[in-house]
């Protein structure tokens, strides 16, 4: 799984939003977690990955301190990460590789 933003995402006039330094490094953190990844063959590591990027995600919504057009932008980058990790933890070996690798 890229972690990348979603194609609904608006630029600040063709530049980056600015964001606060707990989103900034929540994001980071969740892609050092993916990239750290190893188990690709257990099922049950995959559940442990979702729990542990879903804990990471929902530490970004309650430290994000982002008004205006910013936040908002973030909502849009981050709601389909959402949707992903929803489907990291399934019983299915090969749904998870499909959604780790999406």
């Amino acid at each position: 799984m890229k972690i990348q933003k979603s194609s609904s995402v608006q630029l600040n006039h063709g530049n980056r939003w600015s964001a606060n330094p707990e989103t900034t490094t929540g994001i980071e953190t969740m892609i050092s977690i993916m990239n750290s990844f190893e188990k690709k063959e257990e099922i049950n590591a995959y559940k442990e990955l979702s729990e542990e990027l879903k804990i990471e995600f929902s530490t970004i919504f309650r430290k994000c301190t982002m008004t205006g057009e910013a936040h908002n932008q973030l909502h849009n980058f981050l709601l389909p990460i959402k949707d992903l990790l929803g489907s990291l933890d399934s019983p299915d070996l090969k749904e998870c590789k499909k959604i780790y690798f999406k």
